[in-house]
């Protein structure tokens, strides 16, 4: 019995589950990265006004 067909019955929540982790994932990685590219906006922003 190695072989292990999944339960239908699981197949939803799981794949409501993987929904709801991606779009989490998503909006993470979105925040991050506004917030990474809003810290090198500001440090180039600082060596820009430093140097005028």
């Amino acid at each position: 019995m190695t072989d292990r067909t999944p339960l239908p019955v699981n197949a939803s929540p799981e794949t409501l589950t993987t929904k709801v982790v991606s779009a989490a994932y998503l909006a993470l990685v979105g925040i991050v990265t506004t917030a990474w590219i809003a810290f090198l906006v500001w440090i180039a922003w600082r060596l820009f006004a430093a140097s005028v």
